[in-house]
């Protein structure tokens, strides 16, 4: 187990990240909203297959979308948290393609 002030950093951390990606998420319409929400942060995500049928769009194209996204998003993370390449770098290069 982890050392009671490791823990409590960790949990800091995963609220702070939370506050951020509620902001991030706050500034989405349309389709990367949508990404965001039924894909990136479900507890049930829905294939790219699925998102590309609800709009029309090929499975490739949802894929495009979503990683540019998920650009948005680390970028978003490294100008709101200071010093975020050193503190979460695991998180932002599973979040990068």
């Amino acid at each position: 187990t982890k050392p009671a002030d490791v823990s409590l950093g960790d949990d800091q951390l995963r609220s702070l990240i939370g506050e951020k990606l509620q902001a991030f998420h706050d500034t989405l319409e349309g389709r990367e909203r949508e990404i965001f929400e039924e894909r990136l942060m479900a507890q049930n995500p829905l294939t790219l297959k699925d998102l590309g049928d609800r709009y029309g769009i090929s499975k490739e194209r949802t894929r495009q979308l979503e990683a540019r996204l998920l650009e948005k998003i680390r970028d978003h993370l490294v100008r709101e948290i200071p010093d975020a390449e050193e503190i979460i770098p695991e998180f932002l290069t599973s979040i990068s393609s």
